[in-house]
């Protein structure tokens, strides 16, 4: 092969893989673009939290059972639509914009509930047979919860960890233990 052709082959691998990461830096600024709004409740867990939050050690069984699939997680993003904010945005609007984006950058449905008037979806990006993210998308008439979940990600882990936390919208992935 000659030079020029391994220039070429190089630089459309290299766009791909660039246009992915845009791509998924489009999620990250659907939350960048709420915070700090009114209406709007945003958390970002880096990884040094997490990182603190695996060294600590203890005997009880059920701290080392959430440790372990916290140890998993490189970031969390959450951002929730409260009552006021809903006064203002469209939830439903929100959650199609999310799930459509989401669908369009390699991101694969996993599990959808429909309870009532409120849709759920949870979404993986896999890599190699490694789930790296999760997100879950809760959308209804009056009230819209995006999670996105980032690491290595053990699926039945984190249906454990969901029952340790008391964060809106985290219940459903306690669904995940049947998947």
């Amino acid at each position: 092969m000659k030079l020029y052709q391994k220039i070429i082959l190089i630089s459309i691998s290299l766009s791909g893989t660039l246009n992915l990461s845009a791509q998924h830096d489009q999620l990250h600024k659907f939350f960048d673009q709420f915070q700090g709004k009114d209406g709007f409740t945003t958390v970002y867990i880096t990884p040094k939290m997490f990182e603190l939050f695996t060294d600590i050690e203890t005997n009880d069984e059920d701290f080392n059972e959430v440790s372990d699939a916290i140890s998993m997680l490189k970031g969390v993003r959450i951002l929730i639509l409260d009552s006021v904010g809903s006064l203002t945005y469209n939830p439903i609007k929100l959650y199609d914009e999310v799930s459509n984006a989401a669908e369009k950058i390699s991101y694969e449905e996993l599990m959808i509930i429909k309870d009532g008037d409120t849709d759920v979806k949870f979404l993986i990006r896999e890599q190699s047979k490694i789930i790296e993210e999760v997100l879950l998308l809760v959308g209804s008439e009056d009230s819209f919860v995006f999670i996105s979940l980032m690491g290595n990600i053990d699926l039945k882990k984190l249906s454990a960890l969901s029952k340790s936390m008391d964060v809106e919208g985290l219940d459903y992935l306690e669904e995940l233990e049947t998947y």
